[in-house]
């Protein structure tokens, strides 16, 4: 069996921001009737600093550009350590991800927590 992920509507980094984020809000809450809209992005790109974290380095914490906007987004990718040597090469990948809300040392910001990576076929 190969596993899916229903993707809700592609967009682009620059239509991603706190009015987007507050709309998401409203359709709160979330769970098994109801799960997070995911959206993809194609094209996008390590902007040069993402990093592998988590105790075992199995995360990938990123700064990504989408290619078709130069607008830069951060993302975290939960246990892709697999692809962190694609990533950092710099050659294009398509994402599939939610939108959250990240705060960190009181400051907050727009993150997104990625659910697939795909490699574009070169």
């Amino acid at each position: 069996m190969i596993q899916t992920l229903d993707i809700d509507l592609e967009v682009k980094f620059n239509e991603i921001d706190q009015n987007l984020l507050n709309d998401l809000k409203k359709m709160q809450p979330h769970g098994q009737e109801n799960q997070k809209p995911i959206f993809c992005t194609v094209d996008v790109r390590d902007s040069g600093s993402s990093r592998l974290v988590g105790k075992d380095l199995e995360h990938i914490k990123l700064d990504l550009i989408d290619d078709s906007t130069d607008a830069v987004m951060s993302a975290i990718a939960f246990g892709m350590h697999r692809f962190g040597d694609h990533i950092i090469s710099g050659k294009p990948f398509d994402i599939c991800y939610t939108i959250e809300e990240n705060t960190y040392n009181n400051v907050t910001s727009i993150q997104l927590l990625i659910k697939d990576i795909r490699i574009n076929k070169e």
